[in-house]
């Protein structure tokens, strides 16, 4: 129940200050910034505590796979937002359910397989719209909120994360690592900012968004190789600190 309430609270406060700085200074700089590594730090750290390390470890080695399932979500989200919010939602996390029984029942066991389909997943996605160039970047602008917009933001993107984490204490390493990357942080910011901002702003974002997953890439790899020795406590600190220092470099390239 710790780590399920940690989500929440994580989640609530991540999910407001990412939109908001979204729509403050733009979609480039958004999307490179909700995909920093946030739940997933929390969701290894107490799978490492409960389960043990190897655990932790096994569930690391999965989640590139798990976020290469994630960029098709988003692949199938921003191609059919023009379509609407409800069509959009069906045909990305029907698709996101079918890849994601694909992996339980495919269990990789090799991380460098993990990654081949994470790479498989981000060439094409970025193939698919460096071809088509739908959503360009859009910029930002300054927007009055009311408090109890503010506040519904938090609750229902904690909402959806807390119940991803706490469904994922019943399962093992693949869906553990499967729902520790479970689309929740992309679809409630894909919810929030559609409702707000229409089509246009959210396509950019998601668009922005398929890139920085290997933000959270970065992370998965780090703990794979660190936990084995320092363990899930002083390995996350150690794990955070490395992707952290990735990822500040990585948003410089991506914003320039």
């Amino acid at each position: 129940m710790l780590q399920t309430f940690l989500s929440f609270i994580l989640a609530s406060f991540w999910v407001i200050g990412m939109t908001l700085v979204a729509e403050r200074f733009g979609s480039r700089r958004g999307g490179v910034l909700v995909t920093l590594p946030s739940t997933i730090i929390v969701a290894l750290l107490f799978i490492g505590l409960d389960g043990g390390t190897e655990l932790a470890v096994e569930t690391a080695r999965t989640i590139p796979a798990g976020m290469g399932i994630n960029i098709v979500f988003l692949l199938l989200f921003v191609s059919t937002i023009k379509l609407g919010l409800g069509k959009a939602l069906a045909t990305s996390m029907a698709g996101w359910f079918l890849l994601a029984l694909s992996l339980y029942l495919l269990h990789p066991d090799s991380i460098i397989v993990t990654l081949t389909i994470y790479t498989i997943a981000a060439l094409t996605a970025l193939a698919w719209f460096g071809a088509r160039r739908n959503y360009e970047g859009v910029g930002g602008s300054r927007v009055k909120y009311r408090p109890r917009e503010i506040a519904f933001r938090g609750l229902f993107a904690g909402s959806v994360i807390a119940f991803a984490v706490f469904m994922s204490t019943v399962g093992g390493p693949v869906i553990s690592a499967i729902l520790s990357v479970f689309p929740a942080i992309f679809l409630s910011t894909m919810i929030i900012l559609y409702t707000r901002q229409g089509e246009e702003f959210t396509g950019a974002i998601g668009t922005t968004m398929i890139p920085g997953t290997f933000n959270i890439v970065v992370y998965s790899v780090a703990a794979y190789l660190v936990f084995p020795s320092c363990g899930p406590v002083f390995g996350t600190v150690i794990v955070v600190i490395i992707s952290y220092i990735w990822s500040t470099m990585f948003y410089y390239v991506m914003t320039r």
